[in-house]
């Protein structure tokens, strides 16, 4: 055994690492080491306060359900809104 070959060996067992891949793959050791990341992303993005809120008020509605139903009843007053349920080529068929 030459002597690169024990320094590495005992390098190998000082920090505790395992020998290289004989392939050529990487080990992903680096990648193991990191941090978790999983609670700061949870944390990142905030508890949505929608169903807390309809519990006590039913006929809540975000900003977004509002412009949705106003832009639903300019189009159908105008003619463009979507057909009934029931009414689409399909069932006209029979």
């Amino acid at each position: 055994m030459s002597q690169s070959a024990k320094a590495f060996a005992i390098a190998q067992k000082l920090f505790q690492t395992s020998s290289p891949s004989p392939v050529g793959f990487q080990s992903g050791a680096k990648v193991l080491r990191r941090k978790l990341a999983g609670d700061k992303i949870s944390r990142y993005y905030p508890e949505p306060i929608e169903p807390h809120v309809r519990k006590f008020f039913p006929d809540y509605q975000t900003v977004e359900q509002t412009r949705r139903l106003t832009k639903l009843a300019q189009l159908r007053r105008r003619g463009k809104g979507p057909p009934p349920k029931g009414s689409g080529k399909r069932s006209k068929k029979k």
